[in-house]
């Protein structure tokens, strides 16, 4: 079966909820999935890089978490679910060893910030050539490692998404004061996060609280 059949076979198979679906009609390079647990977010993901890995377009994805080995009963494995659920389990190349799916000659890469909690030096190697990166808990990650990875992502073959997933971090964290303005929600102990303006032209915000 041809990649654009495969394409038409999954779209028919899956269903991204609300508010999810604002995703699929960006162009920004900032996709921000945060807010309380059980917001669906790495369900959505894998949803997401699983679709894209079938689109017939060059793809060159990184999932990722602060320890590599934390990614294989997390991401890795939401996306594998994602592909028996969808009959397409049989039709890729997994190296779960590597943590590496493979679709004809697009590729997702499980890539850790460091190999062990204990390890102080990142690890990373220039990612250019990559096309998506998916940060699962994303809080864990510091703002150098963070803006390594940014700064490494080099293509002209595709837009560039970066999608960050998170539960709110604690007021005085760089991911707040990057993007967001915070406002008082009433509650003690808890804001409400609000994208910033200048942060809007490059960033797609989407909070999730349940």
């Amino acid at each position: 079966m041809i990649a654009e059949e495969k394409q038409t076979e999954i779209n028919n198979d899956v269903v991204i909820h609300e508010p999810y679906r604002d995703v699929s009609k960006t162009d920004k390079r900032y996709i921000l999935l945060g807010g309380g647990r059980a917001g669906g977010r790495s369900y959505f993901a894998s949803q997401y890089i699983t679709i894209k890995l079938f689109s017939g377009k060059y793809v060159r994805a990184g999932i990722m978490r602060y320890v590599q080995g934390d990614i294989r009963n997390s991401i890795y494995q939401e996306i594998m679910d994602r592909l028996t659920e969808y009959r397409l389990d049989i039709a890729v190349e997994k190296k779960e060893h590597l943590l590496t799916i493979k679709y004809d000659n697009n590729i997702i890469n499980g890539i850790g910030f460091r190999k062990s909690s204990s390890d102080q030096k990142a690890k990373l190697k220039s990612l250019a050539g990559y096309t998506d990166v998916i940060i699962e808990e994303a809080e864990e990650v510091s703002e150098e490692d963070f803006n390594q990875l940014d700064d490494s992502l080099r293509t002209i073959k595709a837009d560039i998404r970066i999608i960050l997933l998170f539960n709110l971090p604690p007021k005085d964290h760089w991911i707040n004061k990057r993007w967001f303005n915070l406002i008082d929600s009433g509650i003690e102990g808890f804001y409400k996060p609000e994208l910033k303006e200048s942060e809007k032209h490059n960033t797609l915000f989407i909070h999730t609280t349940y």
